[in-house]
């Protein structure tokens, strides 16, 4: 029987729903309330990176994080602050061995009240909860943010998402990627490979 069926992220909250359920059961609320957040389950613990604490579409270095922290399900009481990283928003979590690997995402490299200037990254990292660290992983082939990605037996997908270097206001900058990567992470001197 699965222990967790959704999960819903509302007013910067968690709560558990167990299939069939008919009142919300509340978890400890998120450490900070953000958006555009990377997010996975993995080994019964749910992990939560980064993302936007800011207004509705305000991009700055002071609100683009890169906290990183874990809660314990179903019964966890508390989030455990774990040593974060790039600030990034966008970026992709995802469980593999008992790690959380860390994909791409975006970076906001201006200052408050100054004229967005995002960037995504080609950074992937894999986080170990039992050394507490993070171990850098072959880039992607260019940089992305705001892809999905999934793991099927050992190989890791990555599709779609945007490539943003910089935001001069007409899009120039930009590019939305129509490949499906995929990378073998039992192979990884095969590097990554695109499917279409």
């Amino acid at each position: 029987m699965r222990l967790i069926d959704r999960l819903l992220f509302a007013s910067c909250a968690l709560f558990f729903v167990p299939w069939g359920a008919r009142a919300e059961t509340p978890l400890p609320p998120i450490p900070q309330a953000a958006t555009s957040f990377g997010a996975t389950l993995t080994d019964g613990w749910l992990y939560f990176y980064g993302g936007n604490t800011g207004k509705a579409h305000e991009f700055n270095k002071d609100c683009v994080k890169g906290d990183f922290f874990r809660l314990q399900l179903p019964a966890g009481t508390a989030w455990e602050t774990l040593p974060g990283g790039q600030a990034l928003l966008s970026s992709s979590l995802i469980g593999y061995e008992g790690k959380v690997i860390r994909i791409g995402g975006l970076n906001a490299r201006n200052e408050k009240g100054a004229k967005s200037d995002l960037h995504s990254t080609d950074e992937v990292v894999s986080y170990d909860p039992k050394t507490l660290k993070w171990d850098a992983l072959t880039p992607l082939p260019e940089p992305r943010s705001s892809h999905d990605s999934a793991i099927v037996g050992h190989v890791l997908y990555v599709g779609g998402g945007w490539k943003l270097s910089g935001d001069d206001g007409d899009g120039t900058h930009s590019k939305w990627h129509d490949t499906l990567l995929t990378f073998d992470l039992q192979s990884p001197d095969q590097g990554w490979k695109s499917q279409f």
